[in-house]
């Protein structure tokens, strides 16, 4: 460690993490080291200046066996008087940053969303500045607004392995109220992503939501945020590559619930993505498939449905299709979902 931490000058990084840390409130060594330092060892280095010079208060993450996970930080008041000399528009005190023992977990990992999306574009509004803006109940359920790098907003919710039954319907009321135009569940476990997949189809909480409503494992998630799947231009790009194993053909779009047409093994079919397990879109090819009888009626072609999904929710999914015939699936796995080919040139680190 150097022999004279104590920082008189704060860089362009020192900045911007203490930004980070009034905005986040709490960051952990690996969230500093993944956003502020990918290719170099001297976060440690920097953390200990920071400790000296009275910037930022460590902490432990304890987990529930008792045992220290991680180190995290937050800001001193002392941190605040710095960025407001910089200019910044400083109006909490450093006791009003710290986060509740209970919610730690939750802050921290809407803090790993952000902290992995930021280098492909995406921006993060945590939970308190995410009511602000939409008016919310300051005890609302939502971790944070997502917004992609073309400007899609998403709410976003994020359950813990064993997330509370009680819980997880106000997390279904909250979305069923639709103040936003898209939503996305990242779920920590099989059982609490199927937990909420099953109480959010259930008769009674049918959902009227005009964008996406996609449920997804936290960690692939991640993955297929990364990966521009979820923006229309580079999915475009991606289903026409010849890597694909069918034919993009051209479609109008006229009176189909659909975007996409495809020849695949020689027969014309919707093309839907379900590689987020869209939950709207599900029960808009369920609606699609009752309406044969229409289709019929009026003399119009009815075509098969051609769903992308992911080996681990393509049961979930058919369950939910409730044995479709006019569904076909085909799976996509990681290298696909990965491919640097597609996947968008990450944000410039802060030097």
């Amino acid at each position: 460690m150097p022999s004279n931490p104590i920082i008189t000058q704060p860089t362009e990084r020192d900045i911007a993490i203490l930004k980070d840390l009034y905005r986040y409130r709490v960051l952990t060594t690996q969230h500093l080291r993944k956003k502020y330092f990918p290719h170099s060892s001297y976060v440690k280095n920097k953390i200990y200046a920071m400790k000296k010079s009275n910037w930022i208060i460590p902490f432990p993450l304890v987990g529930k066996n008792g045992r220290k996970q991680t180190t995290c930080y937050r800001l001193t008041d002392t941190a605040l008087a710095i960025l407001r000399d910089q200019g910044e528009l400083i109006n909490k005190k450093a006791a009003k940053l710290r986060v509740r023992d209970n919610m730690l977990p939750y802050v921290l990992a809407t803090n790993d969303v952000m902290i992995e999306l930021f280098p492909y574009g995406w921006e993060l509004y945590e939970s308190r500045e995410t009511k602000a803006n939409y008016n919310l109940n300051r005890n609302d359920l939502i971790h944070g607004e997502l917004v992609s790098p073309t400007g899609k907003r998403y709410a976003l919710y994020i359950l813990m392995e064993r997330t509370k039954d009680e819980n997880m319907r106000r997390i279904i009321r909250e979305i069923k109220s639709d103040k936003f135009p898209n939503y996305i569940v990242l779920a920590k476990g099989e059982e609490s992503r199927n937990h909420f997949v099953e109480r959010a189809t259930e008769a009674n909480n049918m959902m009227s939501i005009t964008g996406e409503l996609s449920v997804m494992d936290f960690n692939y998630g991640i993955k297929y945020l990364q990966s521009g799947f979820s923006d229309k231009t580079i999915f475009e790009r991606i289903i026409q590559s010849p890597e694909t194993p069918f034919e993009v053909v051209p479609f109008s779009g006229d009176r189909s619930p659909f975007q996409y047409k495809v020849m695949h093994k020689g027969e014309e079919k919707y093309l839907v993505n379900l590689m987020n397990a869209d939950i709207m879109k599900i029960r808009a090819i369920n609606h699609y498939a009752e309406d044969i009888n229409r289709a019929e009626r009026f003399q119009e072609k009815h075509y098969r449905v051609l769903v992308l999904v992911i080996p681990e929710m393509k049961t979930t999914i058919k369950q939910l299709m409730q044995g479709n015939p006019l569904v076909s699936y085909m799976d996509v796995g990681d290298k696909m979902i990965q491919n640097e080919s597609w996947m968008r040139k990450k944000v410039p680190i802060v030097q």
